[in-house]
């Protein structure tokens, strides 16, 4: 998240940089080393922006892609996952019913 705040102050600097340079150029009796001054750090407060911007960008994305990769990994584990719990079942069920078949014979001479 602090690369998200990162950005955001990026871009309230910038912001603030341009608003400073403009009142420098709308006042008479500015000087102007104190707009080149103000230029300056516009534009150095835009490449901050710029950079913030592309790093935001990039993790974004490659959280996207983590995310995506992580859900189909979580879809393919629960479905071996099932597939397996559904074989032991079988297989269980199966055990049973052999078992049951190997009783009646017993419970036929029981009851007879």
């Amino acid at each position: 998240m602090q690369i998200s705040v990162d950005y955001d102050n990026a871009i309230k600097n910038t912001r603030r940089k341009k608003e400073t340079l403009e009142k420098l150029k709308n006042a008479s009796q500015s000087k102007p080393d104190k707009i080149s001054k103000a230029q300056n750090e516009v534009a150095e407060a835009d490449k901050q922006e710029s950079d913030s911007k592309d790093l935001f960008t990039n993790i974004s994305e490659n959280l996207k892609t983590e995310f995506t990769r992580v859900e189909k990994e979580r879809v393919v584990d629960f479905k071996l996952a099932l597939t397996e719990y559904v074989q032991n079942q079988i297989h269980f069920e199966t055990k049973i019913l052999e078992l049951f078949d190997s009783l009646i014979p017993e419970i036929h001479a029981i009851v007879n």
